[in-house]
Order: C-alpha cells, then sequence, then structure tokens
C-alpha cells in the first residue's frame, strides 16, 4: 500500500508537479479540483437563536443570528435574509438583516394576530447561500392562532418508514457489512421499534434493535442470489414488513471505525465476482472541501487497510470515498471529528430568588482575549427542562448546517464528549445525506452553475433604453435621489455601461425608502428614455426555496401538553376569540374627492402633506412662466430680481404674516419633492404642472426651511387632451434592512407598583442578544422574576473572533 502523508494543513504539497512532464493521474486530478472548489466555493453557515420554540399569534420572535465562514466569522456577506413561512412554502415575513464588525446580527418577527394554528418555518441565508440552498438554516416554530379550538387533539394515522442504509453505500453478496437503519413516522420524527431480517424461506437471520432516536446498526452478510425482509413492529402498534435492497454481485465497500479517540480505521472489503476489475483503488478523505488524507491500494497485494490520524484534523464532519483506478466513486462514508472545545463560561451568582418578582443578578467572564458576539437568555426551565436537547450554535456549525435532511434533538450530541454519544453521532451520519458537490464537478466533468453572487451592500440596479426602443442608452448615467423615513435624502449618480446597465451600491438604510431615480446622457439632457429597475431579491421573495424536512401535523401540536403550549393556549382563551359578538351591517359612504384632493393622494407624500395652499393652474388661464402663476396666486410672494435668464431671488414678505426670519437664503424651491436651485424651477413650463404647495412659516419649518417652501410637482400619465406628461423623476419604494428595538423587562426595583393590579406570567424573563462587557471585563445579568416561576434556564452562546465558540446551558433552582 502507497500512503501519502497527512495533507491538512499543508494540502499544497501534493500539487507541485510539472504538468508538462506528466498526465495527473486520477487521485490528483480530485485533490487539485477539491483545492479549486474550496477556493472558488467559499462555504457560509448561519445560526439563529430564537427565544423559544412556540408562539400565540400576535406575539414576538426574537432572534439573534452569527454566520461564519469556513467556520469563523468572517465578511463574504454582509447581508442576510430571515423569512417565516407557513406549510405551504408562502412567506408571510421577511427581513433584511446587516451583519455588524462581528459577523452577527439580531432583530425580531412580530407576528400577525390572524395566523392560524400550525409548524411555521423559520429561515436564515445569504443569497450566496441559495447556491447550495439545501444547507440554508431553518428550524420549525409553532405557532397557535385564534383558531386552535376548532382543532382536535384526535389520533393521527401515520404512515411510518423504515429505511435501511448500508455501510458505503452498498451490500456485497458473501460479504458481511454493517448496515445502519431508521424508524421515523409521518412528519419524518424519529418512533422506537423492534424487528429482525428474515429469508426468503422465514429464517430469522438477526434482530434489529434501536440504539438511539430510532436508530440502529446491525453486521449482516447476505447470501449470493437470496432476498431478505424485514418484520418492524412500531411503538404505536403498526406493524409492517420491509424488501432489504439487493446485495450487489461486485465492487467494494468502505467499513470505517472512528471509536478510536486518536484515529480513524478504513478497511476495504471487495466482493469475489470481477475483482480483477478493483485491483487497485484509493481512498480520500476531505472536511469542508478541504482534502486532508489520501491512500493508494493494491487490494491483490493484501493492501486493504488504513488508518487517518485525528491529530490537527479540524473539527466537523469528514466524507471519506473510494474510488477505482479510474477516479469512479464506489464507496462513501461520513464520520466526525470531534477535534472541538467549546469555552462554558463560570456562573457567579450575586443574587438569586425564584419568589414573585423577586431580583436576580449574575455574572460571567470569558478568560480570553478575543473579542466575542453573545447571547443572553433566562427562560422559565419549565418551558423545556430537558438540557442540551435542541439546536445550538455547536450543533449547527458543526453538524446540521453540513449535512441534508432532518436532525432530531441535535444539542444533545454536543452537551459533552463521551463514547456512547460519540457512537450514537456516528449511527446518525450513517443515516444522513452529504452533498454540497458531485466528483464530477470536483474533475472538472460537470459544470458548477453559481446563480447568486455574494452581497456585499444593498444595491439598486437596471437599465436605461430610448424611450419607446429597445437600444441601451451607452453614453449617459442615472441620477438617483434616496428618501428614507427619517426624511434622509441621498443623492447618487451611476454610470451607464456600454448596454446601458447601471449599478448603485454601499446603500443603507432602514425599514424602506422612496426611490425617484431619471436617466439622462453624457450631455445632461433630459431625452425621453426608459428606465428599468431590476427588482432586488427581498422585493420579489414570496416562497421559500426549500421545505423543512420535518411538518407536525396541527392536531399534533394541540395535543401536547407541556408548559408552554398551556401558558400561550391560556393568553388565547383570553382573547375568547369565538364568543366574539357579529357586527351588525354597516353602510359606508364615501366622500368624492376634489381634484385637488385627488391629486394630493396621487403625487404628495405624508411628510408634505401639511401646506398653507394647494394650487392648480387654470386649464383656460395662460402664463408666461412659473413665476406668473405665483404671484397671482401666493399671497406676499416677491421675485427679486427679475433677470435675463432667469430669477436670482425669490421670498415671502413678512407684511404677510408668513416669514419670521430675515434670512437671506430665500424660498426653498422643490420639484417633485426634490431641491431644487431656482434655475430648474425658472425652466418649469406652466403647461406641465400638475400642483403646487406652499408652505410657510411653521409648515416650513417642519420641512426645515426657515423662510418658506414651495413645492411644485409635475403632470404624471396623459391628461384629457391626449398630451403625455412623465415627472422629471420616477418614484418607487424599496424595501430596507429592519428596524428592531430593545426587548422589555419589568424592573420592579425602580417601579415596584409596576403591574401592580396585573398577573406577570412572562416565559422569557431576560434577552440580550448583543451582551457586552462591564468596566471590570465581566458580562453582568439582571432581571426579575415573574410571578410563578421557581426555576430559571440560562442560556449562554456565541462566538469569538477566532472562531471558538462559546457555549453555557444552565439551570438555577
Amino acid at each position: 500500500m502507497k500512503l501519502h502523508p497527512l495533507l491538512y494543513p499543508l494540502p499544497w504539497i501534493l500539487f507541485i508537479i510539472n504538468i508538462n512532464s506528466y498526465q495527473p493521474d486520477p487521485g490528483e486530478t480530485i485533490i487539485a479540483g477539491l483545492q479549486q472548489w474550496h477556493e472558488n466555493n467559499p462555504q457560509e453557515k448561519i445560526f439563529i437563536q430564537t427565544d423559544r420554540e412556540k408562539y400565540a399569534a400576535g406575539e414576538t420572535v426574537w432572534f439573534k443570528s452569527w454566520c461564519v465562514v469556513d467556520n469563523k466569522p468572517g465578511f463574504l456577506s454582509r447581508i442576510i435574509y430571515v423569512t417565516l413561512s407557513d406549510a405551504l412554502g408562502k412567506v408571510i415575513d421577511k427581513k433584511m438583516v446587516p451583519l455588524d464588525k462581528f459577523s452577527s446580527a439580531w432583530g425580531l418577527l412580530d407576528l400577525s394576530k390572524e395566523l392560524i394554528t400550525g409548524s411555521y418555518t423559520l429561515k436564515a441565508y445569504t443569497l450566496w447561500m441559495l447556491n447550495y440552498h439545501q444547507f440554508i438554516f431553518q428550524k420549525n416554530i409553532n405557532i397557535y392562532g385564534n383558531d386552535y379550538k376548532l382543532k382536535t387533539a384526535g389520533s393521527l394515522i401515520s404512515k411510518n418508514e423504515f429505511i435501511f442504509f448500508p455501510e458505503g453505500g452498498d451490500m456485497l453478496e458473501s460479504v458481511k457489512g454493517q448496515v445502519a437503519f431508521k424508524a421515523v413516522n409521518r412528519s419524518g420524527f424519529p418512533i422506537g421499534f423492534k424487528g429482525a431480517i428474515f429469508s426468503a424461506e422465514g429464517e430469522k437471520i438477526v434482530e434489529l434493535l434501536e440504539l438511539h432516536d430510532g436508530m440502529g446498526m446491525t453486521e449482516f452478510e447476505p447470501v449470493a442470489d437470496k432476498m431478505y425482509t424485514a418484520k418492524i413492529v412500531f411503538n404505536d402498534g403498526q406493524t409492517a414488513e420491509y424488501k432489504l435492497p439487493a446485495a450487489k454481485k461486485e465492487g467494494i465497500a468502505l467499513q470505517v471505525n472512528s471509536n478510536s479517540p486518536s484515529r480513524i480505521s478504513v478497511m476495504i472489503n471487495r466482493a469475489e465476482h470481477h475483482k480483477e476489475k478493483y485491483k487497485k483503488v484509493f481512498v480520500v478523505a476531505q472536511i469542508g472541501g478541504i482534502p486532508v488524507f489520501k491512500a493508494d491500494f493494491n487490494i491483490d497485494d493484501g493492501e486493504s487497510g488504513t488508518s487517518i490520524l485525528k491529530k490537527n484534523l479540524p473539527a466537523g464532519i469528514m466524507q471519506i470515498t473510494a474510488f477505482d483506478s479510474l477516479g469512479k466513486p464506489l464507496s462513501e462514508r461520513l464520520v466526525f471529528i470531534d477535534n472541538y472545545k467549546i469555552i462554558s463560561p463560570e456562573l457567579k451568582t450575586q443574587l438569586i430568588n425564584t419568589g414573585k418578582r423577586g431580583r436576580n443578578l449574575f455574572s460571567f467572564r470569558l478568560d480570553s482575549s478575543a473579542t466575542s458576539a453573545l447571547s443572553v437568555l433566562v427562560i422559565d426551565a419549565a418551558i423545556d427542562p430537558e438540557p442540551y436537547r435542541k439546536e445550538n450554535i455547536a450543533s449547527s456549525f458543526l453538524l446540521s448546517s453540513d449535512i441534508k435532511g432532518y436532525i432530531h434533538n441535535p444539542g444533545y450530541y454536543f452537551s459533552e464528549k463521551e463514547s456512547e454519544k460519540g457512537q450514537h453521532l456516528d449511527l446518525l451520519l450513517m443515516t444522513q445525506g452529504w452533498r454540497r458537490f458531485t466528483w464530477k464537478q470536483i474533475k472538472g466533468e460537470e459544470d458548477i452553475v453559481l446563480k447568486y453572487p455574494v452581497e456585499t451592500y444593498m444595491t439598486i440596479s437596471g437599465m436605461v433604453l430610448k424611450s419607446g426602443k429597445k437600444e441601451p442608452l451607452k453614453d449617459g448615467f442615472v441620477t438617483l435621489i434616496t428618501k428614507t423615513e427619517d426624511s434622509t435624502t441621498i443623492l447618487t449618480n451611476a454610470k451607464l455601461t456600454d448596454k446601458g446597465e447601471f449599478i448603485v451600491d454601499s446603500l443603507a438604510f432602514r425599514s424602506s425608502a422612496k426611490i425617484l431615480y431619471e436617466g439622462t446622457d453624457n450631455k445632461k439632457n433630459r431625452l425621453p428614455v426608459d428606465v428599468s429597475i431590476y427588482p432586488a431579491y427581498i422585493d420579489t421573495l414570496q416562497q421559500t426555496p426549500l421545505m423543512l424536512h420535518t411538518m407536525p401535523e396541527s392536531n399534533q401540536i394541540i395535543a401536547e401538553n407541556d408548559m408552554l403550549s398551556k401558558h400561550i393556549t391560556g393568553i388565547l382563551e383570553i382573547k375568547d376569540p369565538l364568543n366574539s359578538k357579529l357586527l351588525e351591517t354597516v353602510t359606508v359612504k364615501g366622500k368624492v374627492l376634489s381634484k385637488t384632493d385627488s391629486l394630493q393622494k396621487l403625487y404628495v407624500s405624508p411628510v408634505y402633506e401639511m401646506s398653507d395652499q394647494s394650487l392648480l393652474i387654470a386649464e383656460n388661464r395662460q402664463y408666461l412662466n412659473i413665476w406668473q402663476f405665483l404671484n397671482e396666486s401666493v399671497p406676499g410672494f416677491n421675485v427679486n430680481p427679475f433677470q435675463t435668464g432667469g430669477v436670482s431671488y425669490a421670498s415671502f414678505s413678512r407684511y404677510d404674516g408668513i416669514s419670521l426670519t430675515d434670512s437671506e437664503q430665500g424660498i426653498k424651491f422643490l420639484i417633485n419633492e426634490m431641491p431644487v436651485s431656482i434655475d430648474a424651477v425658472d425652466a418649469i413650463n406652466p403647461d406641465d404642472v400638475a400642483l403646487v404647495k406652499v408652505y410657510k412659516g411653521s409648515t416650513g419649518f417642519a420641512l426645515g426651511a426657515e423662510s418658506g417652501a414651495i413645492s411644485v410637482y409635475t403632470k404624471k400619465g396623459a391628461d384629457r387632451k391626449g398630451a403625455v406628461y412623465d415627472k422629471i423623476f420616477t418614484s418607487m419604494n424599496k424595501i430596507g434592512f429592519a428596524f428592531s428595538r430593545e426587548f422589555y423587562a419589568p424592573n420592579y426595583t425602580l417601579h415596584p407598583e409596576l403591574n401592580k393590579k396585573e398577573a406577570d406570567g412572562r416565559v422569557i424573563l431576560y434577552w440580550q442578544p448583543d451582551a457586552n462587557k462591564t468596566s471590570t471585563g465581566d458580562y453582568s445579568v439582571e432581571f426579575h422574576n415573574n410571578d410563578k416561576t421557581t426555576s430559571f434556564k440560562i442560556i449562554i452562546q456565541g462566538i469569538d473572533n477566532k472562531g471558538q465558540l462559546i457555549y453555557k446551558e444552565q439551570l438555577v433552582k
């Protein structure tokens, strides 16, 4: 056997070859392909922590997210998307959140009161991660709606499944090998069982026993040309028979043992039929796309086994693949490398009071100079008394984010390092899928299609065409005015490419903004052009890219009898949705809007609605310029002086009681709510004016115009004479980054009378998604109990800038 040295952490040593002297063998091609794939396809992962898993409609989901690149905080992408979708994949809420300097983010989802009872899916991902959408973060949350009383807790008839997973992928005739198996119910959750494998003649061959969460494993040697059946009795009383997969007559299969703390044993089993075809094989192991091991075997020379040292390997899932001499994959196995360390800070309790509304104070310290992104959650321990069951930052980044399919209670495998949990994790990996790439892609025989780019900024992009034509405007630019909800205005120019396209990046605004845009040529002529804005991903997001692997039935949700379900249904009972009285029929009479009101509704945004005058230009009047109209229509308006080519100064008269300042700044002018120079107003044709609004005194102050303001709105659309007018700037609304707010927790020490007449039934006692050190270097946590909790569960989790995971879960009574 020819054994190559351990590749990690210097895998490139294998690739220093002279390609002109010889053709690389298939093994070297695969190693080089893995290197290139890893370089061109950096792997992002996201984990989201929510304050709990069950909510009543109308409540708030609080979340904290962390993003890593190759298992370390990084900034490949700077924007993440968080969505909540129903059982059909329809998006019912969506957020776009920027990553902070620690590559983390936090926010909330306010659940609509109209949501019906069911299991919903929370997803989080970057745009780049959609290229591998099977690996985006997702979890179920159960929501109780006002319809919950209409549902029953009756028994659910479900067809269970029993699936076989031969080690390495196939069973071989007359070759003893390991076969894993898994039992799941209709929703994909594990179910207990007992059973056995029988021959076609009815002879019991081997018993099948559950080892952990519906999974088990046995050794089995299929006889040539024989078929076998498993007879299973499930814990819910159902019985079923399942045919085992047919054993192959030829090929090889891997047999892997990872129980040793220092090494992984790899054996190659070969079938006798056509065994000469499998004389030479090689094995490659990779972690996260990085090749870490390669070994060549000549089975005829007795080379059928090797070992892989665990020392210096990165933590995570290792894929071991056996290839024939031509580089065709034959057998594959996943194992877990547990070279990880989780920092578990020690809690120092200064004050513990589980009495009614008692004050509690504790602190902790991290013995590290690294900076960290941490969250701290304190919940009523009765919500989830079992520790380390659900997903956490360690189980997500090291396990769930790298394999397909649902994992039941992934946090269990990382609660502590012990042999039994390691064996259960190895069993899990025998029954799960992994396929971030295909070997044809690695060998260059199949293209890797990347549909989504890396997204670092909020952008606006589009194309400019000559009006009424398909010909792009190649020599020009697009002017965009971004008006945010906080009245901030950002002016940006973007040059057109030779294809008439443009892009504006580095945008950042919260909630939403109004975007006004105009295309011109390089000579700044206002040519008739068509500006097409490409929709952003967040704007068109209506369906989630992937359905969750498990989706409980609604009556299963209602049938649960834990404390949190009772708490939530108690909230809903207070609303008494089914006993509400029906309203009598009401006839609503609408008021016909005046022409001025109709135009204001069409053109004017809310911040500009309040004015002193709203003016229309009479259709039967002809004006030489806009100033003549304003002089006739606006009391106290002065234009001084008239000069050839335009106007230099305009103001309101103090004697009209309009201007309260002697400022020489003059009137502030706007066209379609965009600040402009007086020259731009002078150039307006009065026939193109749809509406004029005048702001004097206090109404002007509200717009930041001490000397008053006049806003001119140009016509849009076709008038009744058939002439078509367009506003100088076309507008659109764009979704921005999500707003958030602080988590509210009452302080009964400072405010003892707070909520005195109301019961405090909070189940989340403290939530700090962005924990910071105090001046002493400690993290301090202070909260007050509710009226009924007798024990707390404290969860601290995060990651530092070196990639070290932080997790602590502790019960306090």
